[in-house]
């Protein structure tokens, strides 16, 4: 039987956590016998990824290519793991008639779950910590609001360059500077201070660190580090989960160079959930020409 595939694509790798869940979950009841796992890595060039790109219109067309990249795979499904993708889709809809096949994307089901945990928490303040791209479009505040959440409790917080930073070490003394200043940073945004503040981690590679909770609490005391990726995968499981015992593969494909510091960095993140995913990222299957921009 001819296996499906699935293609997790993000700017980065960020999207590999969440394709680690997905493996770890349908590895005991699959609803196909063969399913092929592609990681694709839509970092632009060496230096230059979404987030550096300066006008919305040259993020549409690096998009464009990206999307024709992922055709070349033929995928069953495709998911956007990386919520600077997943906004640059929102705000520019003419781009799904480009899409190769089924696509699930971040926005929705992330804010579903932000806005469970803000009714759980009604004293709250939620912090939504993305990149650039995210943070400017907006898009997390409108459904929170649309959920009925003040716009009172929801403080925007662009992370640039940190999620560059993770890849190399995720709870490294660079990584644990840049959140100490942008607790600091946060700080400064609140008029009065909130009694508990929740981080939500819009951005799927920020989940890698174990130091957001430590460097916030520094400054707002009560912390909790809310990481939407599991509620985007478990959107997806449905559709996949059946009888089957599955035969499970996982590559990773690249245009830039992915260097073995980032795999050894990320290795220990994976451990225990899916090692399929450690093996792919040990093994970047690197191609200039995966897409044209």
């Amino acid at each position: 039987m001819t296996a499906k595939r699935i293609v997790f694509c993000d700017s980065g790798v960020g999207g590999a956590d969440m394709a680690a869940d997905f493996v770890d979950a349908i590895r005991g009841g699959a609803a196909f016998p063969k399913i092929e796992v592609v990681l694709f890595n839509a970092w632009l060039r060496p230096g230059i990824g979404f987030n550096q790109l300066p006008t919305r219109e040259s993020k549409e067309r690096a998009f464009a290519a990206v999307l024709k990249g992922v055709a070349r795979f033929s995928p069953d499904r495709m998911v956007f793991a990386c919520n600077t993708l997943s906004t640059i889709l929102y705000r520019a809809p003419h781009l799904r008639e480009l899409l190769p096949c089924p696509a699930a994307e971040m926005l929705f089901p992330a804010a579903d779950f932000l806005a469970r945990k803000l009714a759980e928490e009604p004293e709250a303040a939620m912090l939504l910590c993305g990149t650039a791209t995210t943070v400017s479009g907006g898009v997390y505040e409108m459904l929170l609001r649309a959920h009925g959440i003040a716009g009172k409790r929801l403080i925007p917080l662009a992370c640039p360059g940190l999620a560059t930073q993770i890849e190399y070490a995720p709870d490294g003394a660079v990584v644990y500077r840049m959140l100490r200043r942008l607790a600091q940073s946060a700080a400064e945004r609140f008029p009065s201070a909130p009694k508990k503040v929740l981080t939500a981690l819009c951005c799927t590679h920020f989940g890698y660190s174990r130091l957001w909770r430590e460097a916030f609490s520094a400054v707002f005391g009560d912390v909790e580090t809310v990481n939407p990726n599991r509620a985007a995968v478990d959107a997806i499981l449905p559709e996949w989960r059946g009888r089957y015992r599955p035969e499970i593969s996982v590559r990773f494909h690249t245009r830039v160079d992915f260097p073995g510091i980032k795999t050894d960095a990320l290795s220990p993140c994976f451990a225990g959930r899916a090692p399929e995913v450690i093996g792919a990222l040990a093994r970047p299957e690197r191609d200039a020409g995966l897409f044209t921009f």
